[in-house]
């Protein structure tokens, strides 16, 4: 028989997420039904195989729900019963917030971001207004002003046609970046730098103004390493940039010193003078 060869179904997977792993798993059932040809069979065989095939942690669970022996006969009962343990009742105020907090990620494609959507609209009951809602969600959060901007061009704009355009946009920036990179790489330096700029937040190259030697350069490649400064002789240093206070000893040697030249400076002038004046000639005739 063809259905022979079908892989057996997965048990409910108990860890993580199991809102969703409930969904997965009911979902899964419901295609195994058909494939199998067992919805054509009596309710006992779905409900004997679907306690089989749940697993052992989810079987437990079954065990200790509120059940009449009667609704235990009833394989979509025990769906709806499990459905409730699993999935229960959400708030819907807090999962239309969290739909409509959903935003592109910088690396994420257009797909990813239109599934993440609708698997969070799915508890939303929007209803009627699904696609609308999808679609002002993908304007709104899709990443790119160009993308926004062609979309808001739309006078008539639909969810697919918002589809459509997101995703020729996305192919089309993939193309420029395999026909001349350093074009694309170009736009996407512009693109950041215009952010950074709106943003208010300019970024700073790195090792500005470097305080060892005052100068601007790569990390590692100071041009005062390996010199003294001439001031408070620390290594790695130049002088010009050194914020060392002389001490006092320091002051009173520069103070002596310079006294001590002017000093001499003056007994040098006052002996030339002396030398050169009418009476100290006549003295010495």
């Amino acid at each position: 028989m063809a259905h022979s060869l079908i892989p057996p179904l997965a048990k409910m997977d108990m860890k993580g997420d199991q809102v969703s792993n409930w969904q997965f798993f009911k979902a899964s059932w419901q295609n195994y039904l058909v494939a199998t040809e067992l919805d054509k069979k009596d309710t006992s065989i779905h409900v004997a195989t679907l306690l089989t095939i749940m697993g052992k942690e989810c079987y437990e669970v079954y065990e200790n729900l509120p059940l009449t022996e009667e609704q235990r006969k009833s394989p979509q009962q025990i769906l709806t019963s499990l459905g409730a343990h699993f999935d229960p009742k959400r708030n819907v105020v807090y999962e239309r917030f969290m739909f409509n907090s959903c935003k592109q990620e910088p690396k994420e494609n257009i797909d990813t971001f239109l599934n993440r959507l609708r698997k969070l609209a799915t508890t939303c009951n929007y209803g009627a207004l699904l696609d609308e809602m999808l679609r002002d969600r993908l304007v709104i959060g899709v990443v790119g002003n160009s993308i926004r901007a062609r979309l808001l061009r739309e006078s008539s704009l639909t969810l697919q046609k918002a589809i459509d355009i997101c995703r020729s946009s996305e192919q089309a920036a993939i193309h420029l970046q395999q026909m001349d990179p350093v074009e694309a790489e170009t736009a996407h330096f512009v693109k950041n730098k215009q952010r950074t700029q709106k943003s208010g937040k300019a970024s700073k190259p790195p090792n500005m103004n470097c305080k060892y030697c005052g100068k601007s350069h790569s990390k590692g490649k100071c041009p005062a390493y390996g010199t003294t400064c001439s001031k408070c002789q620390k290594r790695n240093l130049y002088a010009q940039v050194c914020q060392t206070v002389p001490n006092d000893s320091h002051r009173n040697l520069h103070r002596s010193s310079t006294k001590w030249m002017e000093t001499k400076a003056a007994a040098t002038k006052a002996s030339i003078q002396c030398s050169q004046s009418p009476s100290s000639n006549t003295l010495l005739s």
